[in-house]
């Protein structure tokens, strides 16, 4: 059986991160100090990044909303008896 840490050794992730990922928190500073997504294009810009306004303003957005999932308390229980179908499906392919 692979452990998780033999598996992320092994391997590497597919998933794209975007470009922006590394200047999230300038992007998010300049949005709420009030900046317009051009000005942040133009800052992005000074410093080799070239992207679309639109995708800009995407990535606030995302930023936004992982903000709010944050903030937001869990309606989730900690309670071990609640099952977990996604635990419980990655648990039996572990011990496969």
């Amino acid at each position: 059986m692979k452990t998780l840490e033999t598996f992320i050794k092994q391997n590497k992730p597919k998933r794209r991160i975007s470009k922006l990922k590394k200047f999230e928190v300038e992007i998010e500073k300049l949005y709420q100090d009030g900046f317009q997504i051009e000005q942040i294009k133009k800052f992005l810009s000074e410093n080799k990044v070239e992207v679309s306004e639109r995708t800009i303003s995407r990535f606030i957005t995302s930023i936004k909303k992982s903000e709010q999932i944050r903030k937001e308390p869990s309606n989730t229980k900690n309670d071990e008896t609640e099952s977990n179908p996604f635990l419980e499906k990655i648990q039996k392919i572990a011990e496969e």
